[in-house]
């Protein structure tokens, strides 16, 4: 009786084909454990941007009479510069040098136009928060937060964010700690590209392109993983508030 063997084995090519397979599949799985999600990042801002929009549609910041003789010089001031007011949705370079954002709406806290100081506070101010509680912002200037800040706002640490650009009418802003950008939403569906000045030198003109930036056409945002920028993360902003990643 004669035994018939058999002898399985590959060939070159298919060796070659099985190489290349498993080193795809190791990439894969390096990036997906190692890079932070950019499209995490781009469904985060799409969302947290538009619920900064929705609320501030809703929210009517608008002017209210407030006789002197009411006595509350604070709420004289809230009633004036009603428009400072506005909720924004700030994006920063802190003094650690990390990436964030803040969404809250500006107050006074005294009878001077010039505390409105263009930073979001627990204490007097309003500063969203998330379902759980926790503040959407992260503001060194502003320790009082941390403790209760959702970490996902901290683009740097979360999704390892360490530039950011906005392109706006042929200009490109890089941000800086000096620089941050904003958007500023009233219950008109207008957008503002900063809080402005507006009311620092006791006038009041709101409209005034040179005072308060109004977003007539679409602007730019990118958040860059690298110097290069080659990985980034774009959106395109456009005027009435709507929001797109690419």
């Amino acid at each position: 009786m004669k035994a018939t063997g058999f002898t399985i084995g590959f060939t070159m090519l298919e060796l070659i084909v099985v190489i290349i397979i498993v080193g795809i599949l190791a990439t894969a799985i390096n990036v997906a454990i190692f890079s932070p999600s950019l499209q995490g990042l781009k469904d985060q801002i799409v969302n947290h941007f538009g619920v900064t929009a929705s609320v501030g549609n809703q929210d009517d910041k608008v002017y209210y009479y407030m006789p002197a003789e009411a006595g509350d010089s604070v709420a004289q001031m809230r009633s004036k510069y009603y428009f400072k007011q506005f909720w924004q949705f700030k994006i920063m370079e802190n003094g650690d040098g990390e990436i964030s954002y803040c969404i809250f709406s500006d107050q006074p806290t005294a009878s001077s136009a010039t505390n409105f100081d263009k930073r979001a506070h627990n204490e007097y101010g309003e500063v969203l928060t998330n379902g759980k509680g926790k503040y959407l912002c992260h503001d060194t200037n502003n320790p009082s937060l941390e403790a209760e800040e959702d970490t996902f706002v901290n683009l740097t640490k979360k999704y390892d964010i360490v530039k950011a650009y906005l392109i706006y009418n042929g200009t490109t802003k890089t941000l800086s700690s000096s620089t941050p950008f904003r958007f500023l939403f009233d219950s008109n569906g207008n957008v503002f590209l900063d809080e402005g000045s507006a009311g620092d030198g006791g006038d009041i003109k709101i409209f005034d392109p040179t005072k308060r930036p109004l977003l007539t056409s679409p602007a730019t945002l990118i958040f860059c993983q690298n110097s290069s920028c080659d990985k980034n993360a774009t959106f395109t902003i456009y005027p009435g508030g709507l929001i797109t990643a690419k």
